[in-house]
C-alpha cells in the first residue's frame, strides 16, 4: 500500500524532519516499511511510503484507517476536530443502513446504489490526480478517478456504470438491480477487454437479470463511463470476502477492488462514503441524484461486544517494563489511558479490594475492529503496541523443568548415523502425491499435489528413476517421514516409517576379483548391522503370497521383519515389473520400516542382560558344503544349531561360492565352540562336527 506523506498531513499533524522516528514506531506497531522516496508529482514535491499490513489490519488499508492508526501509535490530535467527531459518531452508532429485504441481493452483505444525471465527464483537479498517481494509480477522467479516491481514502471499492449503456444494452425504461451467483452459459467482456466465461463461483451484479459487471472484480466494457456519459449508476457494496476469492481464482484476475474485498472491507464507513462520493460528483462533475436509492443491509452490528481485560492477566502476559535501574510493572492508570488513546470505551472497571492483580476492565472496542479484536489476549497486545514491545524487559524465562531428547527421536537419529555410514544419503521429498483415487485433499494446490502419499518409497524410486534418465550413478539413499493410510472403515491414519533404496551397481569387495553387483544377502546383511547397533535381532519370514503386481517389491525376494511379534515392515529386491519398465538394475535393494514399531521393541527389550564369562579358550571349526540353491539358509542354520550341542557358542557364514556352470552354491561356515566348565578336547568337538555334517547330509543330500 502507498501512503501519500502530505496527504497524511491532512489528518495528523506530522513533522518533516523526524522521519526516522516515524518510520520506528511504525515498525514497532507492526507495520512494514518496504520502502520510502521523495517524488515529483505534477509539480509538488511529496514522500510516498510503501507500507506493507498484516492480514487482520484490513482497518488499515486506506488513508482514513492508516490515519486512525497513527492517531492511536503517537497519540496525536487530529487536524480537523470535526473529523474526529465524525469518526466516533461513526463508531458509537449501532446499525449502519436500514434494513431492506430484497431477494435479488443474494450473497451480498451490504448495497447502495443511486444514479445520477446531467453529469459532466472531465479531467479531475491537480489535487486529485496527484493523490492518484502517490498510490501509483493512472488518472482517467473525473467520474472513475472519484471511484478510485474512494478506495484510497476509505478502503471501500466503488463501481461506476453509465446508466444511458445500462438502458441502450438493456432496451427497457425501467432498470432493475440485483446481485446473484452467474451459471455456465453467461460469459462478459471486461473493461480490460478480455472475455470472462462466467460459472456458479462467480458473483454478478445484473441489470434486470443481465450481467454488468463480475461483483467486486471488474466492471462489464459494455457499461464502462467514457467521455460521453451523461448518467451514471454508483454502487457501493459489500461482499462476501470469501466468494469475491472464489470468483477472482475463477476468473484468474485479481484486481485492487479484489484484493480489497478479499481482505475483507467493513461497513461502518459505508453510509458516509456514500454521502462523500456524492457530494464530490455534485462539485466536481455538477451531477444530480436521483429522488430514489437502493439500499440493501443484511448485515446489522448488534450491540458492540464488550471484552472483559484482567489487570493480573496484562501483567503476567507483557511482563516488567524498562523503567530506569529498577523493574516495574504498567499501572492501571496507564493501561485506563492507552485505552482511552485506542478510542477503546471502558464500560466498567472493578477495582479488587484484595489484590490488584484481580481488578479488571469490561472494554468495548470500536465498530471498525470488531473482526480483529475478539478476546482478552487480542486487547493486551494493543497495550503492549503501543507502550512499545522495545520498551518491556526481554530476560528469558527460567526453565522449571529441563527438557529430553524422546526415545524415539533418539532411535531416528541413531538410524540415520547408521545409514549414512553405510553410503546412503538422506533425501526428502514431498508429502502430497498425485490423486490415487483414495482421500483427495479438499484444496489441493494441484493436480499433481491432491493427495496424501501413503508411502515413501514412491519418492524414492522416482528419483532413482531420475537420475538413471540423467546419466547419473544409482541411488542408495533413505528417508524418514510421515505416511497416510486409508483404513478399512475410510478413516486416515499417520505412521511414522523410513524407507531406503540401495544397490545396483557393480563394485570391488577385493581388488583381485572383478567388480560385481550387491547380492540379496550382501544388502541383508547391512539391515542387520543396522539393528545389531540397537541390540534387536530381527526375524527374517519370507513372503511366500500377497505381494501385489502394484507393488514396488519383488514377489519371490522379499522379507518381513520382526521381533517378538512386532512387525517393521519389509525388505526385498525391487520389483522386476519396475526395473525392466525404468530400465533400473534388478539388483535394487528396497526397505520400508514402522519407527514406531522398532522404538516399542527396542524399549520391550530395553533392560540389559548379562551373561557369564567363560574363562577357558575358544575351539573354531571351519566346515565347508555344496548345497542345492533352492535351500534356504535359514533352515540349514537351524540344523547346525539343532546338532551343535551346549557348547556351540557362534555360526558365521564365511564365504560363498557358486560356479556358473552348477546348480549347487558352496556355503563355508566357521563354528565356535566353548564351555564353561572346563577346556574341550578335540573328540568331543569332533563328535559334534560329525553329527552336523551327518544330519545335514541326510535333511538336503550335500556333499
Amino acid at each position: 500500500m502507498h501512503i501519500s506523506f502530505s496527504w497524511l498531513k491532512n489528518f495528523i499533524d506530522l513533522e518533516d524532519d523526524n522521519l526516522d522516528s516515524f518510520l520506528e514506531t511504525l515498525t514497532l506497531g507492526g507495520f512494514e516499511v518496504e520502502d520510502f522516496e521523495s517524488e515529483n508529482v505534477i509539480g509538488k514535491s511529496d514522500i510516498v511510503f510503501d507500507i506493507s499490513t498484516t492480514a487482520n489490519r484490513s482497518d488499515t488499508n486506506s488513508i482514513v484507517g492508516f490515519s486512525l492508526e497513527i492517531h492511536n501509535l503517537f497519540n496525536k490530535d487530529f487536524i480537523n476536530p470535526s473529523f474526529d467527531r465524525l469518526i466516533n459518531s461513526i463508531f458509537n452508532q449501532k446499525s449502519f443502513l436500514p434494513v431492506h429485504e430484497n431477494q435479488n441481493f443474494n450473497s451480498c452483505s451490504c448495497f447502495y446504489g443511486r444514479c445520477f444525471h446531467s453529469v459532466q465527464v472531465q479531467d479531475s483537479p491537480l489535487w486529485l490526480q496527484r493523490r492518484l498517481l502517490a498510490a501509483k494509480i493512472n488518472p482517467v477522467n473525473s467520474v472513475v478517478d472519484l471511484g478510485n479516491y474512494m478506495m484510497l481514502e476509505w478502503g471501500q471499492p466503488v463501481h461506476i456504470y453509465d446508466l444511458n449503456k445500462i438502458n441502450s444494452l438493456l432496451s427497457a425504461d425501467e432498470v432493475k438491480i440485483g446481485v446473484r451467483r452467474s451459471d455456465s452459459t453467461e460469459s462478459l467482456i471486461g473493461l480490460n477487454d478480455q472475455k470472462f466465461d462466467l460459472s456458479s463461483r462467480n458473483l454478478v451484479v445484473t441489470a434486470n437479470d443481465i450481467p454488468i459487471s463480475i461483483a467486486g472484480i471488474l466492471g462489464s466494457k459494455d457499461t464502462e463511463v467514457s467521455e460521453s456519459t451523461t448518467s451514471i449508476f454508483v454502487e457501493c457494496a459489500v461482499f462476501p470476502p470469501e466468494i469475491i476469492r472464489q470468483s477472482s481464482k475463477s476468473c484468474g484476475l485479481r484486481t485492487d477492488a479484489a484484493s480489497t474485498y478479499i481482505k475483507g472491507v467493513n461497513s461502518t464507513f459505508l453510509p458516509f462514503v456514500f454521502k462523500r462520493l456524492s457530494s464530490l460528483l455534485n462539485i466536481l462533475c455538477f451531477a444530480q441524484p436521483s429522488s430514489n436509492s437502493i439500499i440493501y443491509n443484511s448485515d446489522i452490528q448488534e450491540e458492540l461486544k464488550s471484552i472483559k481485560v484482567r489487570y493480573g492477566r496484562v501483567i503476567k502476559i507483557l511482563g516488567p517494563i524498562k523503567s530506569g535501574s529498577n523493574s516495574s510493572v504498567l499501572d492501571k492508570e496507564t493501561i485506563s489511558s492507552y485505552f482511552r488513546q485506542l478510542g477503546f470505551v471502558t464500560k466498567n472497571f472493578v477495582a479488587s479490594s484484595t489484590s490488584d492483580l484481580d481488578s479488571y476492565w469490561e472494554v468495548v472496542v470500536p465498530s471498525i475492529r470488531t473482526h480483529d479484536l475478539e478476546e482478552e489476549v487480542d486487547i493486551i497486545e494493543e497495550i503492549g503496541r503501543i507502550h512499545g514491545f522495545n520498551n518491556f524487559v526481554s530476560d528469558i524465562p527460567y526453565p522449571k523443568k529441563v527438557g529430553k531428547i524422546y526415545s524415539i527421536e533418539i532411535l531416528k537419529r541413531q538410524f540415520k548415523s547408521a545409514l549414512i555410514n553405510l553410503g546412503l544419503f538422506e533425501s526428502i521429498h514431498y508429502s502430497l502425491v498425485p490423486s490415487l483415487d483414495k482421500e483427495v485433499l479438499l484444496n489441493p494446490f494441484s493436480k499433481d499435489q491432491s493427495n496424501l502419499r501413503p508411502n515413501l518409497l514412491n519418492g524414492l524410486i522416482k528419483s532413482s528413476i531420475q537420475n538413471f534418465d540423467q546419466n547419473a550413478s544409482s541411488l542408495s539413499a533413505f528417508e524418514f517421514g510421515r505416511v497416510f493410510i486409508q483404513n478399512k472403515e475410510s478413516s486416515i491414519s499417520e505412521h511414522e516409517l523410513v524407507a531406503g533404496i540401495m544397490g545396483g551397481r557393480k563394485y570391488r569387495t577385493d581388488w583381485s576379483v572383478n567388480s560385481d553387483y550387491e547380492t540379496w544377502y550382501q544388502a541383508k546383511a547391512k539391515i542387520d548391522e543396522i539393528f545389531y547397533i540397537f541390540d534387536l535381532s530381527p526375524k527374517w519370514v519370507k513372503v511366500e503370497e500377497g505381494i501385489s503386481s502394484n507393488s514396488f517389491f519383488h514377489p519371490q525376494r522379499t522379507a518381513v521383519l520382526s521381533v517378538d511379534g512386532i512387525k517393521f515392515g519389509m525388505f526385498g529386491q525391487i520389483h522386476p515389473k519396475i526395473s525392466n519398465e525404468y530400465s533400473l538394475s534388478p539388483q535394487t535393494y528396497l526397505f520400508e520400516f514402522n519407527v514406531t514399531n522398532i522404538d516399542a521393541a527396542r524399549n520391550l527389550n530395553s533392560r540389559k542382560q548379562y551373561k557369564s564369562y567363560s574363562f577357558y579358550p575358544v575351539v573354531s571349526r571351519d566346515l565347508n558344503f555344496l548345497f542345492d540353491k533352492s535351500i534356504e539358509y535359514k533352515k540349514i542354520e537351524d540344523i547346525i544349531n539343532k546338532n551343535a550341542g551346549p557348547f556351540l557358542k557362534s555360526i558365521r557364514l564365511l564365504d560363498t561360492y557358486q560356479n556358473q556352470n552348477s546348480k549347487g552354491i558352496n556355503l563355508t561356515f566357521n563354528l565356535q565352540f566353548q564351555s564353561f566348565s572346563g577346556t574341550l578336547v578335540t573328540a568331543e568337538v569332533d563328535e559334534t562336527i560329525n553329527q552336523i555334517q551327518n544330519s545335514l547330509e541326510e535333511n538336503f543330500s550335500i556333499s
